[in-house]
């Protein structure tokens, strides 16, 4: 059997003002695929929704899903960076019938991150108190808003409203809250953008770290982004401030967000962790595949490893 692999980068409207950093990390790894004898049919998400794609068009529809993938009969994985809901769902059904998906498509599918924060809270993760959910709905131009409380009965400003069932595509979809006033814009804007579920999370003071990890390898690599104004996706990292030094435990970050990644499916991961005086940390976000934009090279090498070890496992 040919040793072939199928990569599918994301599409840009997932890499909001990170499409270079997205494709830089991408075509690192189909890179070193090649170079070790791997054959690597790659395809954009894109090209597979509209059927561009020459290894897509001879191909029939996923079952349960209306598009077509490409060709995985003699495929032995598929690196996938894709996000786009019908293209998950039918690499899903691929992964149901025991093709090995990098990240994993049934997880991102099954993930949120009300689900996730409860799943980390449950398994001893360090996180922040979730205070509550928001309920949300936009009836007749006016946003209803159903409070579900979770650690506290009401909200205690200032706080986080992160967008719940997925992967943040714009600036307004995690948003910082000083009070009541704010709140309330916020949630309604969330309402008319349809968005239905909102997660409520306590703010942290503390040193903002930035990590990035290969969950089943060694590697791991962290650093504080407001330290020497490095790039910034929607520029919230301002919020906690310049980094005061505080002591960091970087082997117990590992372990903690390699934990993470394990819980939710998430093998390719990146997130934030906010580090307090005491040297206590806490992950405050936690996001399938980035950019890796620090660590370029020594990412794509540990994906590299972990994909042929689920591949060929020793």
């Amino acid at each position: 059997m040919k040793k072939k692999i199928v990569g599918i980068s994301r599409s840009p409207r997932f890499s909001p003002n990170s499409v270079d950093r997205d494709e830089a990390i991408f075509a690192t790894v189909v890179q070193l695929l090649r170079e070790k004898g791997w054959e690597v049919d790659r395809v954009g998400e894109d090209e597979i929704l509209d059927g561009r794609a020459s290894a897509v068009r001879a191909q029939k529809p996923v079952l349960k899903s209306s598009i077509v993938l490409p060709a995985m009969d003699d495929c032995k994985a598929v690196l996938s960076m894709a996000r786009d809901f019908s293209v998950l769902q039918g690499l899903a059904e691929k992964e149901k019938e025991g093709l090995v998906v990098l990240n994993s498509s049934r997880a991102l599918l099954a993930g949120n991150r009300v689900d996730m924060a409860r799943q980390f809270a449950a398994a001893g993760v360090p996180i922040p108190r979730t205070l509550g959910v928001y309920r949300l709905a936009a009836v007749a131009g006016k946003a209803t808003m159903q409070w579900e409380a979770e650690a506290a009965p009401h909200p205690v400003f200032p706080l986080w409203l992160k967008r719940s069932g997925a992967c943040a595509q714009s600036a307004a979809d995690v948003c910082f809250v000083a009070d009541e006033g704010a709140l309330t814009a916020a949630l309604s804007t969330y309402a008319e953008r349809g968005i239905d579920e909102v997660l409520a999370c306590e703010h942290l003071q503390g040193d903002l770290v930035k990590f990035y990890g290969v969950e089943g390898t060694a590697f791991f690599h962290c650093y504080y982004p407001t330290a020497d104004n490095a790039f910034s996706k929607f520029g919230l990292e301002k919020i906690n401030g310049a980094p005061s030094g505080y002591p960091l435990d970087v082997d117990a970050l590992k372990h903690c967000a390699d934990q993470a990644a394990a819980l939710c499916g998430l093998t390719i991961y990146g997130g934030d962790a906010v580090v307090d005086a005491a040297g206590q940390f806490r992950i405050i976000d936690f996001n399938d595949w980035p950019s890796y934009s620090r660590c370029c090279a020594a990412a794509a090498a540990a994906i590299v490893e972990r994909l042929l070890l689920a591949v060929e496992p020793q």
